[in-house]
């Protein structure tokens, strides 16, 4: 295809290193529409725009890097509750009890684990007065 020099109204001729153009046939015509953009202002434009989405990748990164340490040390204190209770109750101390605070899956240890703690001093106590009764006897 052979390349045509366009000339642009009032301006002379044009200058192919200082824009982006475009050739589009206009449909039922023979005229061609030509778009042109300067080189200059697009490339600011591009520029710009891609410090917007590096920006936004990077804040969006650090948002979930933040919202992760959170959870983390959430999830953390909640198991080193029942890391104490546990040392409770493995110092002897049955009567352990957490507080649940919450319906979700650490919430339901908790609970699992209280009435662990319940069972087994039930159980020893029923062994207890068991075995009392046959001294007695």
């Amino acid at each position: 295809m052979k390349k045509e020099k366009l000339f642009l109204p009032n301006n002379g001729p044009f200058e192919d290193d200082k824009f982006y153009y475009r050739y589009d046939k206009v449909s039922r015509t023979k005229m061609r529409l030509v778009s042109l953009i300067d080189k200059s202002v697009f490339d600011d434009q591009i520029k710009e725009q891609k410090l917007k989405v590096y920006t936004v990748v990077i804040l969006t990164i650090l948002i979930y890097i933040g919202v992760a340490i959170v959870l983390s040390k959430v999830i953390s204190k909640k198991i080193d509750v029942l890391l104490v209770s546990m040392n409770q109750v493995m110092d002897g101390n049955l009567k352990v009890e957490i507080p649940i605070k919450t319906q979700d899956e650490i919430g339901n240890v908790y609970l699992m684990f209280n009435d662990m703690c319940t069972m087994l001093n039930d159980n020893i106590n029923r062994i207890y007065v068991s075995e009392l009764k046959q001294k007695k006897s």
